[in-house]
C-alpha cells in the first residue's frame, strides 16, 4: 500500500508515501513502519494511472458499505499478524469475519421464514454453536463447512477462556475461510490470496517478495 493523492487541476495522482506492508493502523500508534520492501532490496511494480482510477472507483464503492468496510478491515489486520507470527491475533480477527458471516447467514434465514420482527429480535442472539447446528440442519450449510466452524470455534473459546495460543494451522484455517466467506460481500471481485497465484519469475540476488492481498475488480 503507498498513500497517494489526487490532483483535480492536473487529473493526476502523486505518490506522497513508501509502501508499507508489515503495519496495521493499530500497531502504527506505537511504532515507526519499517519498510521491510528497502531492507530486502524488493523491486515493486509501479501502477499505472489506469490502474489506480479503477481502484479509486472500487475503493469508492466499498466504502459506502460500512459492514464491508469493517469486514476488509479486520481480514486485512489478520492477514498482517499472519505475517508477522502473531498466531492469536491473526486467528481473533479472521474468526470475526467468520462470525459476522454467521450472523448475516442467520438472520436471511430467519427473514426467509417471514416471522414478525419481534421474532427476529429474540432469535438473533442465539448462541453461535446453536446457529450453526440449526443451519446446517436446515440445508444452508453443509456437513464439512459445519465441521471447519465447529473446529475454529472450539479453539476460539480456548483462546479466549483458557489462555491457550493458535498454531500455524489454526490460523491458517481461519483466515483462508474468512477470505473464502468475505468473497460473498464482494459479488462484483474476484479475490485470490498470493499463495495461489503462480509466482513470478525471481531475479537473481533478489529475495522473494513478500505475499500480499490483492483485489482484483471486474470493472
Amino acid at each position: 500500500m503507498q498513500r497517494i493523492r489526487f490532483n483535480p487541476a492536473d487529473q493526476n495522482f502523486d505518490i506522497i508515501g513508501s509502501p508499507s506492508t508489515y503495519g496495521t493502523l493499530r500497531t502504527k500508534r506505537y511504532q515507526e513502519t519499517i519498510s521491510y520492501a528497502g531492507v530486502r532490496g524488493e523491486t515493486r511494480k509501479n501502477a499505472s494511472r489506469s490502474q489506480i482510477c479503477r481502484l479509486v472507483r472500487f475503493a469508492d464503492m466499498l466504502i459506502k458499505d460500512n459492514e464491508t468496510t469493517k469486514l476488509l478491515r479486520f481480514f486485512h489486520e489478520s492477514f498482517i499478524h499472519r505475517k508477522n507470527h502473531e498466531n492469536n491475533s491473526a486467528f481473533v480477527l479472521a474468526w470475526q469475519v467468520i462470525e459476522t458471516w454467521i450472523s448475516k447467514r442467520w438472520i436471511l434465514f430467519l427473514q426467509s421464514k417471514r416471522l414478525t420482527g419481534n421474532n427476529v429480535r429474540k432469535l438473533i442472539d442465539w448462541n453461535v454453536d446453536v446457529v450453526i447446528q440449526t443451519l446446517h440442519i436446515s440445508g444452508k450449510i453443509d456437513r464439512q463447512l459445519r465441521d471447519t466452524l465447529d473446529q475454529l470455534r472450539m479453539k476460539r473459546n480456548r483462546i479466549f477462556h483458557r489462555g491457550q495460543f493458535a498454531s500455524e494451522q489454526d490460523v491458517e484455517s481461519s483466515v483462508r475461510l474468512a477470505f473464502k466467506l468475505l468473497g460473498k460481500w464482494l459479488p462484483n471481485t474476484r479475490l485470490k490470496l498470493p499463495s495461489e497465484k503462480k509466482p513470478a519469475p525471481r531475479k537473481r540476488g533478489i529475495e522473494e517478495a513478500a505475499l500480499r492481498v490483492e483485489l482484483v475488480d471486474d470493472f
